[in-house]
Parts: C-alpha cells; structure tokens; sequence
C-alpha cells in the first residue's frame, strides 16, 4: 500500500512490489497474482480486526457502529494507499472488489446478530462506500466526521429497514 500511496493505484506493478520488498516477482505472483488480489488481502486484514473481538449488547445500530470503526481502525495503518486506491480513476476497480465487499458485509451483519441477505448486504456496502470517501478526508485524530456521517449513514438505514418492515413481512433487522 505504500507504493500505492507514493504512486498511485496505476502507478505501479508487481514489479514494484517483487523490488520493495526484495522478492522475486515468481514469489509475488504466487501470493499475489494480480494486484487486485492485494486489495482482497488488505480487505481480509480488516475483516479479521472487525471481527476479532465480540460487539456485545447495544441496539443492532450500535453494533454496526462498533465494526465498522474497527474496520476504519484496522485500515489506518494503510490510509495514504487506501485513499489512493479510491480516488483511482481505474473504471473496473469497483467490479474487482465486489466479492470481497459483499464478504465483508455479510460478515459485518453476521457479526452484529442480523440475518445476512444480498438486499441487507446492498444496503450496508452502500453505507461502507460512503463513509469510506469521508473516513479518506477525515483528517481529526478521533475520527470524528467518520463517526459523524456513520452514524448518519446507519440512521438512515435503521429508518428505511423500519419504512420496508411491513413489506418484508415484519423483518426489520
């Protein structure tokens, strides 16, 4: 992820990589083929520190809360590559990450005590898209506009879950 911030996501190869972290690029290309593949590596190290420990009690808001800011906690060691790959102009990126977005989400809403399903996953990748272009410009020390527009975000949610419920035959989770 540091190439990526000192270049850019276009900006460099697994090349670049093989050299920075003196390997040969046969040994990178077997970890990693492509550089796709690093981004499902980043996103599987903040999977894990979400889910690390158990959310506890608190409303299903509060739980989500509490994961997606071990997610952004997790990710900060990285935030110049990370800020970098969002702001790529690279078109086909969003399709290459989508398996590894909706894992995440599936895992986040698992983790918190709701069902999982592709609508619930839809609506909660939506949610981690936008926060996510925040947390990139959040530059206080406690994360405090992230927090801000999460919570916003989530509120949001828990009203359209709530307006869906009758629909959905009484689920609102």
């Amino acid at each position: 992820m540091s190439l990526a911030a000192e270049r850019g996501w276009a900006g460099f190869a697994l090349e670049d990589v093989a050299r920075r972290s003196r390997m040969k690029l046969a040994e990178v290309t077997k970890i990693c083929p492509d550089k796709n593949v690093l981004l499902a590596l980043l996103n599987e190290e903040a999977d894990a520190a979400m889910l690390a420990d158990d959310v506890g009690e608190g409303t299903v808001r509060d739980r989500l809360f509490e994961l997606f800011m071990r997610r952004f906690d997790a990710l900060a060691r990285w935030k110049p590559g990370v800020v970098a790959v969002v702001r790529t102009q690279d078109v086909l990126l969003p399709f290459a990450v989508r398996g590894a977005l909706r894992n995440s989400m599936r895992q986040m809403l698992e983790a918190a005590g709701i069902g999982s399903d592709i609508l619930r996953e839809a609506a909660l990748g939506i949610v981690a898209a936008s926060v996510l272009k925040t947390w990139c410009d959040d530059e206080s020390a406690d994360c405090s506009k992230t927090m801000s527009v999460l919570d916003t975000r989530l509120g949001q949610l828990e009203r359209a879950a709530e307006a869906l419920a009758p629909l959905c035959g009484g689920k609102n989770r």
